[in-house]
This record gives C-alpha cells, sequence and structure tokens, in this order.
C-alpha cells in the first residue's frame, strides 16, 4: 500500500494506486490499465514523458498527452484518466483503427463500475477477487483482438 507522488510514474497507474498511500490494494486489473497506457502511447507514435538523457530526469510531460506539467499536477487521477479515453477515442482510430482504440479504451476502463469487460456487472471488489476470470476475461480482450488486426 505505499506509493509516490512522482508525476512520471502516476501517470501509468489506475487512479486508485496513485499518490502517497494508494486508495486499494493491488489488483491484476491495475496492470491491465497501465497496459492500456503503454498501448495509448504506441498507438500515438510518441512518449508521454520527456527525459533529459544527460541528467536522466523527467523534464516535461511528452507532447503527445496534450497536457502541461501544471495541468498534471492540478487534476485529480481520474481526471487524467478520462483525458487519456478521450486521447484515444479522438486520436486513435485514424492512425491505429477502430479494434485497437477499443482495445486501449478496454483496458484504461477495466475497473470501471459499467465495464463489463472484466467482469458481469459487479463491482470492482467482487471483479478483483478472481484472478483466474480476469485472465481468461484479458486474453479475449485484449490479446485475441490484438492478434486479430492486420496491417
Amino acid at each position: 500500500m505505499r506509493g509516490d507522488d512522482e508525476l512520471e510514474k502516476n501517470l501509468y497507474r489506475h487512479p486508485e494506486r496513485q499518490g502517497l498511500r494508494p486508495e486499494e490494494v493491488y489488483v491484476m486489473q491495475h496492470d491491465i490499465y497501465s497496459l492500456g497506457v503503454c498501448l495509448l502511447e504506441i498507438g500515438l507514435w510518441d512518449t508521454f514523458v520527456r527525459y533529459n538523457p544527460k541528467f536522466d530526469v523527467v523534464e516535461a510531460p511528452g507532447l503527445a498527452l496534450e497536457l502541461s506539467l501544471e495541468d498534471l499536477r492540478r487534476k485529480r487521477p481520474n481526471a487524467i484518466q478520462e483525458h487519456l479515453v478521450a486521447l484515444a477515442k479522438r486520436r486513435l482510430p485514424q492512425l491505429m483503427g477502430e479494434m485497437y482504440t477499443e482495445v486501449v479504451i478496454s483496458c484504461l476502463r477495466c475497473l470501471d463500475e459499467d465495464s463489463l469487460d472484466y467482469g458481469d456487472g459487479e463491482d470492482a471488489d467482487e471483479k478483483a477477487d478472481d484472478d483466474t476470470l480476469v485472465g481468461i476475461q484479458f486474453i479475449e480482450q485484449v490479446l485475441m483482438k490484438l492478434n486479430e488486426i492486420s496491417v
């Protein structure tokens, strides 16, 4: 349950797992969310975090994120999640296609109460308890769909 407040790390963490004292105990869906952020970056062909290799430090958010450092500091974690989903909906279809976009949004929304991709509509606590079910649904919602994409 320990965390940190490093913006460049929190950007890749589910809103429940951000900050010095994360709200929730780790579950597999937290990694699925992080994968969604990485897939979004890949789909946009740009990084969300700009590093200074000379000093091995973060300089600023990458341009693909479309947020300033002040925006990141000011916005609540759920607002960042919504921004990422909106960014995926707006930019990914023309770059990567509808199926890739659906996979990314499914990952970013995997713990939302109204998400049926990783549960049968039960609350998030019940969804998180069955790792086998989550694993099977991950294969169906992410791996199989990514495998169907052809160029």
